[in-house]
Formats: C-alpha cells, sequence, structure tokens
C-alpha cells in the first residue's frame, strides 16, 4: 500500500477522533463549568474597557480547555488513542511566513494573490459562498463583514458571484494597512461596490448595521482566546453571528494541500505555508467548545470538502 492509497484513511481517522471529542464537550464544560463562566465574564469586561487582566483569564482558561479537550484520549481504546498520537504528530503552533516580520512586504504580498488564485481554482469560494448563504439564512438583503480577509479575495468573489437571489453589502477588512490599499485599488480598477477598512478582528463593538461576520482561512492564525474573544464579539453584534472557515487539521489535508499547492502555485513560500496552516488547524469540536464558551446559543460544525471545517455560531 502506498502512502496515496493512505490518504483517505487519515482523513477518516482525524474524523473518527473528531467526533469522540464532540461528544465528550458536555461533560468537560460541566466538569469545567467555573473556569467557563470566568471566560464568559472576562469577555464581558472587554466589551467595556481594554483589561489585560481579563484578557489574560480569557487567553489561559481557553487554551487550558482546549488542551484539555484534546487530552481525555489517553485513557481510550487502542483506535481513539492511535488517532490522537497521530493528530499530535500533524498539530503544530510553528509561525507561518506571512506572520514573520522578517519576510519581506513583496514576497507576502505575492503569497496573498497566489493564495486568492489557488482558493478560486480549486472552488473553495464557491464552497465558501454556499455556506455564507446558508447562514444568511432567509436575508434577501444581507451586510457581510470580512474579518482579517487580507486582500479581500473572498469579498471580490462575493461582489461578482453573490448566493443566488442575495443582494450583499460587503466590508473588508485587516489590521495591515498595505493588504486594505491593495484590496481597495483593485476593487476600485474592477469598479466593484465593497468597502475596505483598518479593523482588528478583535475589536467589532464599532462595526455598524453588520448582519454577519465572516473569517475565512484566517482563524489558524489566532490563539484560542483571540477566537473566543472575536465570536463573543461577533455574536453579540451581527445579528446571524459569525461563519468561521479554517482547515481541518488532518495529516491527509497536509497531503493534499501540499501537493496541490505545488501543482497549481509552484512558490516555495505558500507552499511551506500551506502546509504549515493545515497543521495549525482545527478540528470542528475545538472551534465548537470555543464557541460555547464564548456565549453562543446556536452553534453549528461541519466539514467542507477534503480540508475545509466550518463553524457558523449566533448568540
Amino acid at each position: 500500500m502506498s502512502a496515496v492509497d493512505l490518504v483517505p484513511f487519515f482523513g477518516l481517522v482525524a474524523r473518527r477522533l473528531d467526533r469522540r471529542r464532540a461528544g465528550r464537550i458536555p461533560d468537560l464544560l460541566e466538569r469545567e463549568h467555573d473556569a467557563a463562566m470566568r471566560v464568559l465574564e472576562a469577555c464581558q469586561v472587554l466589551d467595556r474597557v481594554p483589561d489585560t487582566t481579563a484578557a489574560r483569564t480569557v487567553d489561559e482558561e481557553a487554551a487550558r480547555l482546549l488542551l484539555s479537550l484534546r487530552g481525555w484520549e489517553r485513557l481510550s481504546g487502542p483506535p481513539v488513542r492511535m488517532a490522537e498520537r497521530l493528530d499530535r504528530c500533524v498539530y503544530t503552533d510553528m509561525a507561518e511566513i506571512l506572520d514573520r516580520e522578517r519576510v519581506p512586504t513583496v514576497i507576502k504580498r505575492a503569497t496573498m494573490r497566489l493564495l486568492h488564485h489557488v482558493n478560486d481554482r480549486v472552488g473553495s469560494y464557491e464552497q465558501w459562498t454556499r455556506m455564507l448563504g446558508d447562514a444568511l439564512g432567509s436575508l434577501a438583503e444581507a451586510h457581510v463583514h470580512d474579518l482579517a480577509a487580507g486582500t479581500g479575495g473572498f469579498a471580490t468573489y462575493l461582489a461578482r458571484h453573490p448566493p443566488v437571489g442575495r443582494r450583499l453589502e460587503l466590508t473588508s477588512s485587516d489590521l495591515d494597512p498595505g493588504y486594505v490599499a491593495i484590496g481597495a485599488e483593485r476593487a476600485r480598477r474592477a469598479g466593484l461596490e465593497i468597502h475596505f477598512e483598518e479593523r482588528n478582528a478583535l475589536s467589532l463593538r464599532d462595526a455598524r448595521d453588520v448582519d454577519l461576520f465572516v473569517c475565512t482561512q484566517a482563524t489558524h492564525h489566532l490563539g484560542p482566546g483571540a477566537v473566543v474573544r472575536m465570536i463573543h464579539q461577533a455574536i453579540h453584534v451581527a445579528p446571524r453571528g459569525l461563519l468561521i472557515i479554517d482547515l481541518y487539521r488532518a495529516l491527509s489535508a497536509v497531503i493534499g494541500t501540499t501537493a496541490l499547492i505545488a501543482v497549481l502555485a509552484p512558490f516555495p513560500p505558500i507552499v511551506i505555508d500551506g502546509m504549515i496552516s493545515v497543521r495549525r488547524g482545527w478540528l470542528p469540536c475545538e472551534l465548537e467548545l470555543l464557541a460555547r464558551i464564548a456565549g453562543a446559543k446556536h452553534i453549528r460544525t461541519r466539514s467542507i470538502g477534503p480540508v475545509h471545517c466550518a463553524l457558523h455560531a449566533r448568540a
């Protein structure tokens, strides 16, 4: 049996592990009720004022609860122990090239352009658009705000290909003013109506008239506490909450993503980042846990294709 023959098997292993962990979330939250309440109370403090103690509480408790969820398989049967060991080998917190300060801006921007090219070629944007349509529910008109969006590739796609029967007002934001400027200029040249703004994805309270926040292929750049803070703010600002679409952490996804990017965009930084990104990715159960301690009441997680997973969270 070749390594290629094992790829689907590794994907099934990751999904089995996800289902097992998801089933244990209620017990974990019951056992850690006080810690979950501390996280929620700290988030509520941060809604009002910047507070380093509250931010540290969210970061530390969210990381600890996530680690607890990931570690429960140590006493389970052999198949789950194997899945847990494999997940430990896949996971990394290594910084991506795009996140390293010493990498020249020209390399980062070229990598971002190629990433948009790959997402378009493999149909990722089309899949995400269908997910966005589901998250909007019955809304025929909606303001969608894309967070941590880089140069706005997904918003650009939505401006050209909105979900069938929908009329969208689009905002694309990122913390990097260079990315925001590039996206705004491209949209202007293409005649697309997209509002671009510089914004921290953890500072959403002043966002106006947003129906749904989305965050695509960016959440793996954030720590557990930052994800909790983003979810908490988003679900209390936007009636339709937050749709997160990110990479599914599995050995099959690492192999498949690395090979696909090497073919479609053979540029070393994006090939390396693609491999690291999947290893930094999430299992759906982990996003569900973070959404629950962020205060979300309506939560839906699912896998999308072979390499992505999604969370839709609402208050």
